[in-house]
């Protein structure tokens, strides 16, 4: 099946993502027990909706979701458009080794990608332009005369599950798509009648300026591969009504940024243990780990239909999820039934939109501050609140008012806690914000301050500056982290190589009792 992909238009100059992380420590009252839960998700029913959807992906037309995939990249030219001087080598360098650590960070090692790269352009028998992939029917014929290239060139497919065939430059196909078909539907090895039913067939979009795009691509498509729909709208005319539904949540929504699969998805592929997503049939209170830290409950699943259920998690800035711009409680609405393409995850967000230079919906994370922390859907009777956050961990409130719970609302009541905001001053100017990254904090009490800055390339951080400082109750104070020597020159090639980098800002508050709070500020830097 065809999966048609959008860019989102890069964002122009230096911007930056302003975020409150204001996360406040309390006491949440006491659960309803472990009888309110099933240790194992909610199951779900697609009612006959077309495959790929949000039930169970056990399917013959897709690839397990854990284990080792093997695949072989082909790199084909064209009598109309040849390979000329562009590396094979430099391309698979920008496009595998990311994608090889996403999958292994974002599994927790459950899942691997085994790439064998060819070295050398192949001829396709046909000029470009006589290839269309827009049909089913067409891409298969591209696939088989790429593998039917391959094994005329001696390149070894007996070991790989699928082929990725990467394109030369200037092909008239635009984008990327997964190629997945059922045992017997594939194509054929000429030599030795091996059958290929799975591979990418990668497009123009593969040379997408954008800093990992290539890389995002092998991980969308392989994870359409292993059974994952689409989370975008492919019909939209606007990227607002393209990523409504998710934003940049997931990699099968919004592919500018490197986040982790939602918890529902993970479930679905097998990367979370036993219990990590359990099924609250009643009222419940449960404390929420991280979904980018080992062990604890990720999500918690509230069903609300024979298709349907609500899923709550804790997304923070770690991991995999470094580059989100905020942080918190995520609610989603999962129907089964909806095909792919149409909505079936639907992201209820805390407060609309994005912040400058940020994911579409990046706002959306419920915390434990007054007036942003509780969600109600009252056709679904269900009431989630974050009671408290603290410890690495978010106390959650499930209530059902349609089932008979009456429990008041407690969110936004603290015996005690240290409330942390940060935000980016206005009119900063370049270059390299004058060798200095600047953020404001404030503080409810009066606190010690540590912050520290660290620039996200490559899957790593490099630190580029630590200070500190101190906030009266209240107040706002401007912490100056300066830039020198190495670390100055490690932004300026960042932004020169890529022409963007981000940047994450993180301080730590110690006030006079000795209670700790932490918050992020993730800076968007460049084009």
């Amino acid at each position: 099946m065809r999966r048609v992909r959008h860019l989102r238009p890069s964002v122009p100059g230096l911007v930056l993502a302003p975020l409150l992380a204001a996360l406040i420590a309390g006491v949440g009252s006491p659960g309803a027990g472990a009888a309110a839960f099933s240790s194992a998700p909610c199951p779900l029913s697609a009612a006959g909706a077309p495959k790929p959807n949000e039930a169970p992906v056990a399917h013959p037309r897709f690839l397990s979701g854990t284990g080792t995939l093997s695949a072989a990249m082909v790199f084909v030219d064209f009598s109309d458009a040849p390979g000329g001087g562009e590396s094979p080598a430099g391309l698979a360098a920008g496009i595998v080794p990311e994608a090889q650590s996403w999958f292994a960070g974002a599994s927790s090692g459950r899942f691997g990608l085994a790439v064998t790269e060819g070295t050398a352009w192949i001829r396709m028998p046909k000029p470009a332009s006589a290839y269309s992939l827009a049909t089913v029917a067409g891409q298969r014929a591209y696939m088989a005369d790429a593998v039917a290239a391959a094994d005329a060139a001696h390149v070894e497919l007996g070991g790989d599950r699928a082929v990725l065939v990467v394109p030369s430059r200037g092909v008239p196909f635009a984008v990327s798509s997964a190629f997945s078909h059922a045992p017997a539907e594939g194509v054929r090895v000429p030599s030795t009648g091996q059958e290929i039913d799975a591979g990418v067939t990668f497009g123009a979009d593969v040379r997408t300026a954008l800093p990992g795009y290539g890389a995002h691509l092998l991980e969308q498509d392989t994870l359409h591969l292993l059974g994952l729909p689409d989370l975008y709208d492919p019909t939209a005319t606007s990227d607002q009504q393209r990523y409504a539904s998710v934003g940049g949540w997931d990699p099968m929504s919004y592919l500018v940024s490197t986040v982790a699969p939602l918890a529902w998805h993970q479930e679905l592929l097998g990367w979370l243990d036993p219990g990590q997503m359990p099924c609250a049939q009643r009222p419940q209170t449960v404390s929420l780990t991280p979904l980018e830290q080992p062990g604890g409950v990720k999500a918690i699943e509230v069903p609300t239909g024979r298709s349907s259920a609500y899923v709550i998690e804790d997304r923070q800035p770690q991991g995999t999820d470094r580059s989100l711009c905020s942080a918190g409680a995520l609610v989603y609405a999962v129907d089964a039934a909806a095909p792919s393409g149409q909505a079936p995850i639907v992201v209820r967000p805390a407060q609309p939109g994005a912040a400058a230079g940020c994911a579409p919906l990046s706002r959306a994370p419920f915390t434990a501050v007054a007036g942003n922390c509780r969600f109600s859907d009252q056709s679904a009777g269900l009431t989630v609140e974050v009671l408290s956050a603290g410890n690495g961990t978010l106390s959650v409130s499930v209530r059902r008012p349609n089932a008979g719970d009456a429990t008041p609302g407690a969110c936004g009541r603290f015996r005690r806690g240290l409330g942390l905001a940060l935000a980016a001053p206005q009119g900063l100017q370049h270059p390299l914000l004058a060798q200095a990254l600047r953020v404001v904090v404030s503080c409810s009490q009066a606190c010690e301050l540590r912050a520290r800055a660290d620039l996200l390339s490559g899957g790593s951080n490099r630190r580029l500056a630590r200070t500190t400082g101190r906030s009266d109750a209240g107040a706002s104070t401007t912490l100056s982290l300066p830039l020198r020597g190495a670390a100055l020159r490690a932004l300026g090639r960042a932004l020169g190589r890529h022409r963007a980098a981000r940047v994450r800002v993180t301080v730590s508050a110690r006030e006079r009792g000795g209670f700790v709070r932490s918050a992020v500020l993730v800076l968007r830097l460049g084009a």
